[in-house]
C-alpha cells in the first residue's frame, strides 16, 4: 500500500510517523510494559526493570563495582555491562559479547532536521527516533521498517513498552540496555 495514498484519506488516523514515508500506526500492537523503578530522590542509574505485574526483571546499579553499571537478572547473572570512562562501553550477554564503544554501538544520525540513534544487534538494525515526549522504537532488516515499542518518562519511573515481536526476537535486553543509557543523563557519545 502507498502511504501517501493512506495519508490522503479521510480519517486515515494520526499524522504521519517521524520517518515519513511510514503510516503512524492508528491503533499500536498490545505493548508489553517494563518499568524502570526508583525509590524518591533515586535515579534510573540505582533502579529495577519490573513487569506489568510487578516481578523484578533486571536490577541495575553500580554494586560493588565502582565505574560500571551492572544489569543483573533475578538468580543474579550479569546480563549486560556498562562501563564508565570516557567514552563508555557496553557489553551484553549472548548479544554484544566484547565490549563495544557506545558511541559507535548506538550511533547518532540525522537526515538535516531530525535525529535518531541506531544500533546493530544480531543483523538486525534498531532506530530510537525521539518525537513529542516519547522515543520510538522501529526495526529495519529485510523484512523492511516494522514499530517495536517506545519510550517514556515520569518523574518516578521510565516505561518501556515493547511488542512481542520484539521479545520474540531476543531483543529485549538490548533495548532495556538501550533505554537505559538514553534516560541515564549521562554523557554516551
Amino acid at each position: 500500500m502507498n502511504p501517501f495514498h493512506v495519508w490522503n484519506q479521510p480519517n486515515a488516523g494520526g499524522a504521519p510517523s517521524i520517518f515519513g514515508a511510514l503510516p503512524y500506526p492508528k491503533q499500536p500492537p498490545n505493548l508489553h510494559k517494563f518499568y524502570f523503578t526508583y525509590p524518591a530522590g533515586g535515579s534510573i542509574m540505582n533502579s529495577t526493570v519490573v513487569n506489568a505485574a510487578g516481578a523484578p526483571q533486571l536490577s541495575l546499579g553500580d554494586r560493588g563495582s565502582a565505574g560500571y553499571t551492572k544489569f543483573q537478572n533475578p538468580q543474579g547473572q550479569t546480563v549486560a555491562l556498562v562501563e564508565w570512562q570516557r567514552y563508555p562501553r557496553v557489553e551484553i550477554l549472548y548479544l554484544l559479547p566484547v565490549k563495544q564503544d557506545v558511541r559507535n554501538w548506538l550511533r547518532v544520525n540525522s537526515d538535516g532536521n531530525f535525529r535518531w540513534r541506531t544500533m546493530e544487534i544480531q543483523g538486525r538494525q534498531c532506530m530510537f527516533a525521539p518525537h513529542d515526549q516519547f522515543i520510538y522504537i522501529y526495526l529495519r532488516d529485510a523484512s523492511g521498517v516494522r514499530f517495536m515499542g517506545k519510550i517514556s518518562r515520569s518523574p518516578s519511573s521510565v516505561l518501556l513498552e515493547t511488542t512481542q515481536e520484539a521479545i520474540s526476537l531476543g531483543l529485549l535486553n538490548a533495548v532495556i540496555v538501550t533505554t537505559f543509557l538514553l534516560q541515564c543523563g549521562r554523557n554516551i557519545d
